[in-house]
């Protein structure tokens, strides 16, 4: 089995995140702060990702209607990052709502919580292509199963919620898309608070907040953070 985790950023562990971690970028997509050439491999990411400019946009579609704090906040972190030096590049290509997209192929994923990534308060996005019409995604703590034919997007905090995708006899990739919250607390923005339907419902009002978060990211000062 091939497990492709693409990462913006990185922590000093990609098992366990603390708060205080320092983010590099992912070493699948590129050198660190001590530069030189990307390596073959990460060129190949690199011009992955850049082909993936329809997918993120699909997946990140749930997000902005669901849950837009999270969205904001994410933004935000991107334009923070865009302006390092050894993560600027990959951040201006990346196109995803989210800082973390796992590619998983022709697994069945035993039911699960992902502790160890994403936050009790965040939203995750999957996204199964391929595959055959069996396949179910299962919710076991809200008594769910749904087809999870090809093109099937779901949006849940796989942190909080019990899940697993069953296997399948055809050939199929997953790709799953959340949020690092230690990357939100190196630039002082704060933890989303959970998603409801009220909440959702002022879109007006969610879009003047992304439009002033993003301000404030871009204004901001990047000195004190690259010291």
């Amino acid at each position: 089995e091939v497990r492709m985790v693409l990462m913006l950023i990185s922590v000093v562990s990609d098992c366990y995140q603390r708060w205080g971690d320092k983010i590099y970028v992912s070493s699948d997509l590129g050198p660190g702060p001590t530069g030189g050439p990307p390596s073959e491999r990460q060129a190949a990411f690199q011009k992955f990702i850049r082909e993936q400019l329809e997918t993120a946009c699909l997946m990140t579609v749930p997000l902005v209607l669901t849950h837009p704090e999270q969205y904001a906040v994410t933004r935000a972190s991107l334009e923070k990052l865009s302006v390092i030096p050894h993560l600027g590049d990959r951040a201006r290509e990346w196109a995803f709502g989210f800082n973390v997209v796992t590619i998983i192929p022709n697994r069945q994923a035993l039911l699960h919580r992902d502790r160890k990534s994403g936050f009790p308060t965040c939203s995750d996005t999957v996204l199964s292509i391929g595959g055959d019409s069996g396949t179910v995604l299962e919710l076991s703590g809200i008594g769910a199963r749904f087809h999870y034919t090809s093109g099937t997007m779901a949006i849940f905090s796989g942190h909080t919620h019990i899940h697993g995708a069953s296997a399948s006899t055809e050939e199929r990739v997953c790709f799953a898309a959340y949020a690092r919250p230690s990357v939100f607390r190196q630039f002082g923005l704060h933890m989303p608070e959970r998603p409801t339907i009220e909440r959702s419902l002022h879109h007006t009002c969610w879009a003047s907040y992304i439009e002033e978060i993003l301000d404030w990211a871009r204004r901001g000062n990047q000195a004190k953070y690259m010291t």
